[in-house]
């Protein structure tokens, strides 16, 4: 009868060969995490590495004398993550005039991106501030307010 050692020893061969066998046959692309890259490697798993990122350069321009300028962004973690809103206002010269975060719970990109829009208008009404140029990188959230098609339905009302 064998051992205890020698049958853990098979079964810890048996699994490291089929998931050798199962990593090396997809193509999925590998995390950047160093801990994923170090279980495959511990298997034998060819790494197939994600495709790099374009980086894009973005040069901030001021607004108009008189005019505030609020720079806006949401995000998520997944489709439904958990998800917030950032923004920054700045004044003509570029110099801050406030900021805001907000934590969202779980949420989508789209409706973090439109919080953030949202927010921002609030926060310009509060301050008084009636010249407000807003900038946002989604595309989707601008044509949310000019299609009422596009807005998530918790912000129907």
């Amino acid at each position: 009868m064998p051992s205890c050692h020698h049958c853990l020893s098979t079964v810890l061969a048996m699994i490291n060969s089929t998931a050798s066998l199962a990593g090396n046959y997809t193509s999925v692309n590998s995390s950047a995490a160093i801990s994923d890259f170090i279980i495959l490697k511990q298997i034998n798993v060819s790494i197939h590495h994600p495709t790099p990122v374009n980086i894009v350069e973005v040069i901030w321009s001021p607004p108009l004398s008189g005019w505030i300028k609020v720079n806006t962004n949401g995000a998520s973690l997944g489709s439904t993550g958990q998800g917030a809103y950032v923004g920054v206002f700045r004044d003509s010269n570029g110099f801050s005039s406030g900021c805001f975060a907000m934590n969202l719970g779980i949420a989508n990109s789209l409706f973090a991106e439109i919080m953030g829009i949202i927010l921002a208008i609030e926060c310009a009404c509060d301050k008084g501030w009636s010249r407000l140029w807003i900038e946002s990188d989604s595309q989707v959230a601008i044509l949310a307010f000019k299609s009422c098609n596009i807005i998530p339905w918790q912000l129907h009302n």
